[in-house]
């Protein structure tokens, strides 16, 4: 906080933060939650309304292929009822040429009809490549016969234009009547016409009608498409007989197709050439089909169909890539700058697809505009705000202004309060407030001044109590600041000192403290400065005659607000007399440690010169017995070397214990098996476990872990476990090793039905020379066996506890497992 700004200005902005701020913020967040909202309701309905014209549009295709299919498949049906028709009449022999006065002879040696045969009949055609002798006149005839089914054909069906009968040998007979003179040239191959050659028996050996390509019709009917069959005699292709479909009937038909939301369909061909178009697509699309012409004088067919491709609309590739790969689908494309919904569908009997086109843009309008409505809102909504917050801060400024102005006059009055009260004048009359707050604060002022005149009183009180106790201690205060160089102390560092000075330079008290303790003083003094702890030092101190005397210093960190320093504020105290006791009790320490040095050497010089007699009359005594055959000698004898092997034993616990304290005693670790370590400990105690009747049950792991143990040290534990496990259990008792091993921990347990532990002894368990209250009983032991065992455990890395029993003892020896 600026400690320059003014009441006024910090009111505006405290509210400016905490209210004005987080009210424009949640107005905000609720703005772009609206807009969010409306964002994503809009995307909703935009996808909503594209998969519904996707799956419109896709009916349509597939209703308009079907329909396309239909109409196709009924003009096949027609056409095979007219072939199997001219089939029935082929060769009649009652049907001969009737010399038709409209048949004549042309310039260029063809022969044709100048009018029809009979009232609206149909036109014949022979090219002049067949001779007058080889004509077969009566083949026109027979097909005059069929007028009536080619009128029919035409009738009843609107998409086809005419009909017609191609021979062999050049004749040509169609219906509905056109000028053949005009339409073919004199010496005209028929065969190649209406692709003839797509009705042999190479190209069509299942003789079904066949659809050719898009053709210039050398009848002037302009460009269309034929379905044309064979006719065969004695499996010989006579002719073919076929059926015209012009494009414009296709355009017509395509272009009066309703599709939603301004859609409109094409044709177009699997490779992609468009068959028809209606003109709005044309426009829309920007390409233009051709109109129908006419081919005067034609010789063959015309198939150069100068259709645009859909490879020419721009962004139309990837559209007519997929429905190559996928013939019958639906997607969103791009054509000419435009997105279009689109779906197509294949017509069965051809290569053609039908493709409905909708405008996205015209689909989404009524959405765009209710969207951009709806954000023209939002914009207005924001600007509103704006407007009316700027309206308020300024509202808001002018009443905070003049709010602060009357609590600025009421603070003055408990400024100039409080002022007095600094100066120690706590006789306070404070006037009557503007708000009850203000009156409670004037009254807790009013106390304060009170209870600070009480606590001054207080304070001096205990001021002069606490120098009081400084002096009779004899310790003195000491001020240090280090920004100062200065140091401040009180009467009694005279006594101390012998100096009567109250005030020095820090630099001249540091040069009287000894050289050898001046650096460690130093870095204490320091160190406190800089983590504020407090500072606590033992050194000597020269006095003004030139002595030395032992001081300690201890003090805390405290910031003089007046000056802005750290100041060292503590005690000073001549500790001479105590540092003396020290070096006395540091003296009788080092010699108590050299006379247990000496104690353990001794131990160990007895415990060796023991060993070796004892040795001998363990040799001697068992040769005695194993020689002697009198039962009572062989007894007096296994006494004997029982007593030994335990005065032995006790001798290797003694040499053990004192090479511990003397930590003179180190272990060889080794990677070993436990098990013959235990099984061998329990041979040791056979004779003794025969003499008390106690059986020794073990659960031992079928494949124990190796452990890294000095099998000596182990063996010696173990020994002193089951030891103590027999000598404290009564006759004919049970005493267990289990052994037990989780995934890092492996454990022997040995557990007895003795006497156990009084919960009295239980914190000194492992304590030399303590035997927990049996040193009464006629039991034998030092009570160093545990203390043995709890050193051991830690030179090898393990650790020995115990845990209390309802009967008896149980101690656990564990071992970390170290896996290689």
């Amino acid at each position: 906080m600026d400690r320059n700004r003014s009441l006024s200005q910090s009111l505006w902005q405290a509210f400016r933060r905490y209210a004005l701020l987080p009210m424009i913020m949640v107005e905000l967040a609720l703005i772009t939650i609206y807009v969010v909202t409306n964002q994503w309701v809009t995307q909703q309905t935009k996808q909503e309304l594209v998969e519904t014209a996707l799956s419109e549009s896709a009916q349509i295709a597939n209703r308009q292929a079907a329909i396309v299919d239909a109409q196709l498949v009924s003009v096949e049906k027609q056409l095979s009822l007219y072939r199997e028709s001219i089939a029935a009449v082929l060769n009649e022999p009652r049907i001969k040429w009737q010399n038709h006065a409209q048949w004549v002879k042309g310039d260029g040696g063809q022969f044709y009809t100048q009018a029809p045969l009979d009232k609206d009949g149909i036109a014949a055609f022979y090219s002049a490549l067949t001779p007058p002798e080889q004509q077969n006149l009566n083949l026109i005839e027979q097909l005059r016969i069929l007028t009536p089914v080619m009128r029919q054909m035409v009738a009843d069906d609107s998409w086809v234009q005419q009909v017609y009968f191609n021979t062999q040998d050049s004749l040509n007979v169609i219906y509905p009547f056109i000028d053949v003179s005009s339409q073919y040239a004199p010496d005209v191959d028929i065969p190649k016409f209406n692709f003839f050659y797509l009705a042999d028996e190479t190209h069509n050996p299942a003789r079904l009608p066949v659809w050719t390509p898009v053709y210039l019709d050398p009848a002037g009917q302009g460009w269309m498409l034929s379905v044309v069959a064979p006719v065969y005699k004695s499996d010989e292709l006579i002719g073919v007989a076929g059926a015209d479909i012009t494009i414009a009937n296709l355009v017509e038909y395509l272009s009066n197709t309703q599709v939603p939301w301004g859609g409109f369909v094409l044709l177009a061909s699997e490779s992609g050439k468009i068959l028809a178009l209606p003109e709005r697509a044309q426009q829309r699309l920007g390409v233009d089909v051709p109109q129908n012409h006419s081919t005067k004088q034609a010789k063959q067919d015309q198939t150069d169909f100068q259709s645009p491709n859909m490879a020419d609309i721009n962004g139309a590739e990837q559209l007519l890539a997929t429905w190559q790969d996928n013939p019958d689908s639906l997607q969103t494309v791009s054509l000419s700058g435009m997105s279009y919904i689109a779906a197509w569908h294949p017509v069965a009997e051809t290569d053609w697809q039908v493709l409905v086109l909708v405008e996205e843009d015209k689909l989404l309008a009524r959405t765009n505009t209710i969207y951009h409505q709806t954000e023209l809102l939002s914009l207005i909504l924001l600007a509103g705000l704006v407007i009316f917050y700027l309206l308020y801060f300024q509202f808001v400024k002018n009443r905070t202004h003049r709010f602060s102005q009357r609590l600025n006059r009421n603070l003055k009055k408990l400024s100039s309060a409080l002022a007095k009260t600094g100066r120690q004048e706590f006789e306070l009359t404070i006037p009557d407030l503007e708000a009850p707050e203000l009156n409670r604060l004037a009254k807790q002022i009013t106390q304060v001044a009170d209870q600070l005149r009480s606590n001054l009183f207080s304070l001096r009180k205990n001021e002069a109590r606490l120098r009081f106790a400084l002096e009779s201690s004899g310790e003195s205060l000491i001020t240090q600041s280090v920004e100062l160089n200065r140091v401040e102390v009180t009467d009694n560092f005279a006594d101390i000192s012998q100096r009567p000075e109250k005030v020095f330079e820090l630099d001249e008290y540091s040069n009287w403290i000894h050289p050898d303790d001046r650096e460690k003083v130093l870095a204490l003094r320091l160190h406190a400065q800089r983590t504020q702890q407090p500072l606590s030092a033992d050194y000597r101190l020269q006095r003004k005659d030139g002595s030395y005397i032992w001081v300690q210093s201890r003090g805390q960190v405290l910031r003089d607000e007046a000056t802005g320093h750290d100041l060292i504020i503590g005690t000073i105290t001549d500790i001479s007399d105590r540092k003396a006791i020290e070096q006395n009790l540091r003296a009788a320490k080092d010699a108590a440690n050299e006379a247990n040095r000496a104690k353990s050497k001794l131990l160990s010089s007895i415990t060796h010169e023991i060993k070796t007699p004892l040795t001998t009359i363990l040799g001697i005594a068992d040769i005695l017995r194993y020689k002697s055959t009198d039962s009572g000698h062989r007894e007096s004898l296994g006494r004997l070397i029982s007593a030994a092997e335990y005065l032995n034993h006790l001798v290797d616990d003694i040499l053990t214990l004192s090479k511990l304290e003397s930590k003179s005693l180190s272990v060889s670790a080794e990677r070993i098996n436990p098990h013959p370590l235990i099984i061998e400990t329990i041979d040791w105690f056979r004779e003794s476990l025969e003499t008390t009747g106690t059986e020794v049950q073990c659960e031992l792991l079928t494949e124990p872990p190796v452990l890294d143990l000095d099998p000596v040290r182990f063996k010696q534990v173990l020994t002193n476990l089951l030891s103590n496990a027999i000598k404290y259990s009564p006759k004919n008792s049970k005493v267990k090793i289990i052994e037990a091993q989780s995934e890092q921990v492996y454990t022997v347990t040995v557990k007895d039905e003795g006497w156990g532990i009084p919960p009295l002894y239980r914190d000194r368990l492992f304590e030399s020379f303590n035997r927990f209250g049996r040193e009464q009983t006629a039991v034998e032991g030092t009570g160093i066996g545990l203390a043995i065992c709890s050193e051991l455990m830690n030179l090898m890395g393990g650790e020995i506890s115990y845990q209390p029993q309802e009967k008896g003892s149980l101690f656990i020896l564990s071992f970390p497992v170290r896996y290689s």
